[in-house]
């Protein structure tokens, strides 16, 4: 097994010269859906009607869809690239173009586990009524902690989940969250300690404007790709392409 410095390594190499139509790639996967969604933005006014509001709930909803699909096609990019295989921008559709059925379901999947980190802020959203209270601040403080920690949490059971869906043809959505669980045994705290080390990069990807996002995500991408290669095929070398 490599070490996390031996894969962050392996991962700076293979992005060099890349990151012009990873950026490109990344920008499409971001405002893509943004685009998709600013018609609809009106929809969701205070003096929009329920069934105005309802629409915009279902558009949200397959908008997010379509955002988990870029997502994934995005994540064959890093995979093509981890082989030293050609790989294109326009990769960003591959979900859309193959057995988008099962791709959709699992975009759901990953809707619905994103999700469960946001029950314990809306409950404390939804049960507290004055937010100036410093206690209620604290309170909703330490619920947006425990989300977060869901995050992790579910980080580390199905990290793995997108890229089993992409390569396991043969395997079933819901048989790819278990594989995803099973793989990830035993390299938890290894996945733990590599998603903390990114931290730092990416609060000041955010505190730039999120312009230092377009530089972060291609390297978490590709780091995280290699883990899964690492933990799949273990012994084989994953060397960046001249």
């Amino acid at each position: 097994m490599k070490s996390a410095k031996e894969l962050k390594r392996l991962s700076r190499e293979a992005l060099m010269g890349k990151y012009g139509r990873l950026m490109g790639a990344l920008i499409v996967v971001i405002f893509l859906p943004l685009l998709i969604k600013l018609p609809f933005s009106a929809f969701n006014s205070p003096y929009a009607d329920l069934s105005r509001r309802l629409i915009y709930f279902v558009a949200s909803i397959l908008i997010e869809i379509i955002s988990g699909l870029l997502m994934m096609g995005y994540a064959t990019i890093f995979l093509n690239i981890a082989r030293n295989q050609e790989f294109s921008k326009a990769q960003v559709y591959y979900c859309f173009r193959n057995k988008s059925d099962r791709f959709a379901l699992g975009s759901i999947c990953v809707l619905l586990l994103r999700l469960l980190s946001c029950v314990p802020l809306a409950i404390g959203l939804f049960v507290i009524n004055d937010y100036t209270k410093p206690v209620n601040i604290c309170i909703l403080t330490g619920l947006g902690f425990i989300g977060l920690v869901i995050i992790f949490i579910i980080q580390l059971l199905y990290g793995m989940f997108g890229l089993l869906l992409l390569e396991k043809n043969d395997l079933k959505v819901y048989q790819c969250l278990g594989e995803s669980r099973r793989i990830l045994r035993g390299h938890r705290g290894k996945y733990f300690g590599l998603l903390l080390s990114f931290m730092g990069l990416s609060i000041l990807g955010v505190l730039s404007l999120g312009l230092g996002m377009l530089f972060v995500i291609p390297y978490t991408r590709m780091v995280t790709v290699y883990l899964y290669l690492d933990i799949t095929e273990p012994g084989a070398t994953f060397e960046a392409a001249a």
